[in-house]
């Protein structure tokens, strides 16, 4: 739900200005935590070294304090570049160089899918684990 109320009226604008701002805070504020995971799993399911650097030296210049952890470990992850100009609400915007090594290519678009898969499948392995662990702690109490 934060997610959609940032998407619909996280934009400062006259109209949506108070509401628009608590909407884009708490989406901020509830993704915190599971950002740095998905950045911190990009990392160890790719190329960690390349990803940890990119997260540290370039997700602050993203906007989003959550967007940029996970965009620049997941380009560094998978060794490519991103960012450049982008079309956004019709303006022309300069997006902050994230990534490292050749600029992304459509090639890329797999890689990209499997890192997101392979952090599914880890993620639902560590719950399922959790789980089972917690139950059988449980059941042995």
């Amino acid at each position: 739900m934060s997610n959609t109320l940032d998407a619909m009226w996280g934009y400062r604008n006259e109209r949506y200005n108070y509401f628009g701002w608590a909407a884009a805070r708490l989406d901020d504020v509830l993704n915190f935590i599971p950002a740095r995971l998905t950045a911190l799993s990009y990392a160890l399911l790719g190329h960690t070294r390349s990803a940890l650097h990119c997260w540290w030296q370039q997700a602050s210049a993203w906007e989003s304090p959550n967007a940029g952890p996970v965009m620049a470990a997941g380009a560094g992850a998978l060794c490519v570049k991103l960012g450049g100009a982008a079309i956004y609400h019709g303006k022309l915007e300069q997006r902050p160089p994230l990534g490292c090594g050749m600029a992304a290519g459509a090639a890329d678009i797999t890689r990209a899918v499997r890192l997101v898969r392979h952090t599914l499948y880890a993620w639902l392995a560590v719950i399922t684990l959790g789980t089972l662990l917690i139950s059988g702690w449980q059941q042995n109490a």
